[in-house]
This record gives structure tokens, sequence and C-alpha cells, in this order.
């Protein structure tokens, strides 16, 4: 499975909360959450993302060392997957895949040598605005 295009892509939502993406299902997964603009400023959300050791790999990584190791453990990912974000919905709706993957996890993800978060959503209409003067 190939990398998501809008993982490490980090949301600003008009009612101020930080996602750490910017899918059609960010919004509906507690997970993704990082917390509120007022009380988090940009580079706290980006090691926010980097200390998740599942978004830290989905992000840096994508999804072929997640699923591997979900068949591994006897719960493989649906077949047919259309879109990254039910990866991320099925991941999450399983607490017990997580649990059962978070040592190893845990290892994999400090392997994984960081970078940048991007802004989107809202915050990077804002950016955009405020450099150009409008």
């Amino acid at each position: 499975m190939p990398k998501c295009s809008i993982a490490g892509v980090v949301q600003l939502t008009p009612a101020g909360e930080w996602y750490s993406c910017c899918g059609i299902t960010s919004m509906e997964l507690p997970q993704l959450k990082l917390g509120r603009a007022e009380e988090i400023p940009l580079a706290e959300v980006e090691s926010r993302v980097m200390a998740r050791d599942f978004l830290r790999i989905i992000f840096l990584e994508g999804w072929a060392w997640i699923y591997l190791k979900a068949s591994q453990l006897g719960q493989p990912f649906p077949q047919r997957v259309t879109m990254n974000c039910e990866c991320c919905s099925f991941l999450f709706a399983h607490p017990e895949l997580m649990a059962a993957m978070a040592e190893e996890a845990h290892s994999h993800a400090a392997s994984l040598k960081p970078r940048k978060v991007q802004a989107g959503g809202v915050f990077q209409r804002a950016l955009k605005g405020a450099t150009h003067g409008n």
C-alpha cells in the first residue's frame, strides 16, 4: 500500500483544533486530535505527531509495516480499501490491535528519521493570506 499523501498535513479547524491530517475521517477519530491552537503552537503540534508511534509510522513510511504486523497478529486489514482514510478508521477502531503492536511499533517508530509536517486547512489558508497581504 502506498504512503498516505495527507498524513502529516496538520489541519487547524475553524473551531481552533489541531488534527494530525486533513483527511475526511480526521475529525471523527479522536486519536488524530492533537489539541487546541490557543494552547499549542505549530512547533509543538509537529512534535506531537512525531511522538505518537502509529502517526509517526504512517506519516514517515506509510501503511506497509502496520499491514504486515496486523496480518502476523491474525487481524488483517480489509482487502479492498479505496482510500488511506479507511486504514486509519480501521486501525483506530481496533484498540486491541494497536495494543498488540504497541511495543514493536514504538521501536519501529523510533528508528524512523523525523521530517517536517505541513500546515493544511484553515491554517494553510491563513498563512497564505498573511504572506500575500490579504
